[in-house]
């Protein structure tokens, strides 16, 4: 990439995103409860599936969000950059 496309990255990368360190903490803690409900006597099939159904929720609003940040740099990246860009993130996405 350019020195310009490199420094828009370098900007959107530094810019913290509190919605999504949110999202974050959310699915961390969902995480932990499916956990600690596993260690259960009795499973309780319907807190099992509220939680299932909301770590779901919770990791649709984290993809939409990062879609969200990988458009805004695509957007503010110089036209021949964007290729490279694109290639990148969707090569890393696919490991």
């Amino acid at each position: 990439m350019s020195d310009a496309g490199n420094a828009v990255f370098a900007r959107a990368q530094a810019a913290s995103d509190p919605e999504l360190a949110a999202l974050v903490r959310q699915q961390r803690l969902v995480r932990d409860q499916l956990n600690a409900a596993s260690l259960a006597a009795t499973v309780d099939l319907a807190r099992i599936e509220e939680l299932l159904r909301r770590s779901e929720e919770v990791q649709g609003h984290i993809r939409t969000r990062n879609n969200d940040r990988m458009l805004a740099v695509l957007r503010d990246l110089p036209e021949g950059d964007r290729a490279a860009f694109l290639r990148g993130v969707l090569k890393s996405a696919a490991r």
